[in-house]
């Protein structure tokens, strides 16, 4: 509870302002904070399988297929026309799989945030999400100073 009086220049009493939170708002407040936390929490749950999935089923299938070419390539039943061939397919999926996993990496911390920081991170975004959806978006985001933690950097 908060507030202040209102007096006149003879000291007499004319006012009181001021605010008062109940109980009752306390504990829905309370209540509100518990359910965003919760989704936070389900969110991050989501977001590593999601991770583990395309580590674990689409990279490391991809690599373990790579592994099983590469072994082919030692059997003399190839011609050397046909292990070029082999090997620049090999090469060309070995490429693939450094761009699935830098757009993951990326995914995960952004190199705009890293290096300039929210607010043109923020900027980037809404100018992909205009260009991708053909949407004019308008974003201002004013002084944002947050420094990302160091452990991120």
């Amino acid at each position: 509870m908060s507030g202040s009086n209102e007096h006149a220049s003879d000291g007499s009493f004319i006012d009181y302002i001021g605010s008062c939170v109940g109980l009752t708002d306390a504990r829905l407040l309370a209540e509100a904070l518990s359910r965003v936390a919760g989704r936070l929490i389900d969110n991050h749950d989501r977001e590593q399988a999601r991770i583990a999935h395309e580590l674990h089923d689409n990279i490391g299938a991809s690599l373990a297929t790579l592994g099983m070419k590469i072994l082919g390539l030692g059997q003399p039943a190839s011609s050397l026309p046909e292990k070029q061939t082999d090997i620049q397919a090999i090469y060309e999926e070995l490429q693939e799989i450094g761009s699935r996993v830098s757009h993951l990496s990326n995914q995960l911390l952004p190199p705009m945030l890293k290096y300039f920081g929210l607010a043109k991170a923020i900027e980037a975004e809404c100018s992909k999400f205009s260009e991708r959806w053909h949407i004019p978006v308008s974003c201002s985001c004013g002084a944002i100073s947050v420094e990302l933690n160091p452990t991120l950097q």
